[in-house]
């Protein structure tokens, strides 16, 4: 591990269509196709996730972070999946990355998830994006923040 911090108490705006991303075998054969990524890539990307990416978690700069995210789209393996990313899912990822810090969808899709600094600019984009599934695939959005603590196992009957 690289880096263990604290994730900033930032709000995250979570869009869950109601379709499901490639996945089984369809996944593997995009795999098979576009891997191995030109080492270019690979530089780059680790360049924007060592140094503005993680400066940005350590001093709370959300406004970096948003980039870096909305940076990290455009290259590697992302830049091939949006390639196949549905309509709606570039629709929703575009509209989410214009009111927000940033934004990016989750592998191949269909999740679309992007980070605002208050509960208001929150709620407004949660309500916004609701719509927008409304009218087309349906879904869910959420508005939540990062849990910086793991998983807690009790017993039954204890």
């Amino acid at each position: 591990m690289l880096f263990r911090g604290d994730f900033p108490e930032w709000d995250i705006v979570i869009a869950i269509p109601n379709e499901k991303g490639m996945h089984d075998q369809e996944e593997i054969e995009i795999f098979k196709k576009f891997c191995p990524l030109p080492i270019e890539e690979v530089r780059e990307l680790a360049h924007v996730v060592l140094m503005q990416m993680m400066p940005a978690v350590i001093e709370g700069d959300i406004e970096s972070f948003g980039a870096a995210v909305n940076h990290v789209q455009t290259v590697g393996f992302n830049k091939r999946e949006s390639l196949i990313w549905p309509g709606f899912v570039k629709d929703i990822a575009s509209f989410m990355r214009s009111r927000s810090y940033g934004a990016g969808v989750s592998s191949f899709g269909p999740v679309v998830y992007s980070f605002v600094d208050n509960k208001s600019e929150g709620r407004q984009l949660q309500a916004e994006v609701q719509k927008l599934l409304d009218e087309s695939v349906g879904g869910t959005v959420m508005l939540t923040r990062a849990k910086n603590s793991g998983a807690e196992i009790s017993r039954l009957g204890a």
